[in-house]
């Protein structure tokens, strides 16, 4: 059995019908649940990379620029997709330009330090929460609220004291969560 990487064999099999990248835009909901692979979700437009999971649309997030209008969306769920484009700043932009002013962008992304930040040999890139106030990041968002998901020890421990740990230590917070707000 061949290997296939992360991004491109996860799906989820589901009977809800595809459609094309050449539909009108009016249609899409105003929430994306970007990367949806297992997880779709109703009331949301559901992407991902394979048709295998029967997506309501298949784009490839390497390609720029992405096929959605400027300010489409409201919220946008991209729960462990970040971390696998090739071009992060690309990608963040594209995520920026796409959310309508006081809209959202919820991420989940995998501590650097946490176990499966290394398991995973198709992640791209190692985040933190700094990464999206870095000068390269796009302007005009902030981050409202960030939730740490810990290992079992780290659940002892308030999240500001789970963050030290896992910076200076490592292996006590597995995923890391923001939400972002487009304040444009």
């Amino acid at each position: 059995m061949a290997l296939t990487p992360w991004r491109l064999s996860y799906c989820r099999a589901s009977s809800y019908p595809m459609t094309s990248v050449d539909d009108s835009l009016e249609d899409l909901p105003e929430k994306l649940n970007l990367g949806c692979g297992w997880d779709y979700r109703d009331g949301w437009h559901n992407v991902d990379i394979r048709e295998e999971c029967q997506p309501d649309e298949v784009v490839d997030l390497d390609e720029y620029p992405w096929p959605w209008e400027d300010d489409t969306f409201e919220h946008v769920r991209a729960w462990n997709v970040v971390e696998h484009v090739q071009d992060l700043h690309h990608t963040l932009n594209e995520l920026h330009r796409i959310v309508s002013p006081g809209g959202t962008i919820a991420v989940a992304f995998p501590h650097p330090a946490g176990r499966s930040q290394w398991i995973d040999p198709t992640h791209e890139h190692t985040l933190l929460p700094e990464t999206f106030q870095h000068e390269l990041a796009p302007d005009g968002w902030e981050i409202t609220h960030t939730n740490v998901s810990k290992v079992r020890f780290g659940r002892m421990l308030p999240d500001r004291w789970a963050m030290w740990w896992a910076d200076h230590l490592g292996f006590l917070i597995d995923e890391i969560q923001l939400e972002l707000e487009i304040v444009e």
